[in-house]
């Protein structure tokens, strides 16, 4: 409880916008050196690893400024934009979320994905870059036919010993 009040501090001392009921298993380092740019919203899951890129890594820290003055002038330009994440959703381990992206309510953005582009709502999307892969309704019409329908159980072994069978039956 301590432990989360600690983090709960500095997501607020770093003005990380969140929403109630939100778990963040992420470093704060993860929301880049803007994480004011970043909103989510309430009921959503940042699993480890998730990163936030809010800006473009701007490319005159990269290249060297007087070549680039050539193309953009003296002015040091740099690409900033909000990244928002809509309520209910679930960002899988080691995905990135990049500038400007928009990631719609009810959504889960699968493990190691990289989100260049806006995700509607109710949707699932992976890959790099990350791609719809089926909508929320989609995929849940899909699992009813895998499901697997366990008694309450309380002691491990014995759980495990039936979860084990039926997919076994499966096979």
């Amino acid at each position: 409880m301590i432990l989360k009040k600690i983090k709960n501090y500095v997501f607020t001392k770093k003005n990380l916008k969140v929403g109630k009921g939100t778990r963040i298993l992420t470093s704060i380092n993860n929301f880049g050196s803007e994480p004011y740019l970043v909103t989510i919203g309430s009921n959503c899951t940042i699993t480890s690893g998730v990163k936030f890129i809010t800006h473009d890594a701007s490319i005159g820290t990269v290249l060297n400024y007087k070549k680039i003055n050539r193309i953009v002038g003296e002015e040091k330009y740099e690409l900033m934009a909000k990244i928002e994440v809509g309520d209910n959703c679930m960002i899988g381990v080691n995905s990135i979320i990049l500038p400007g992206v928009k990631i719609g309510p009810n959504s889960i953005v699968g493990a190691g994905s990289v989100v260049t582009k806006d995700v509607p709502p109710g949707t699932i999307v992976g890959g790099n870059p990350a791609k719809v892969i089926s909508t929320l309704d989609e995929y849940f019409e899909k699992i009813d036919a895998k499901k697997i329908l366990i008694s309450n159980i309380k002691k491990y072994d014995e759980r495990k010993d039936e979860i084990m069978s039926k997919v076994k039956d499966r096979a």
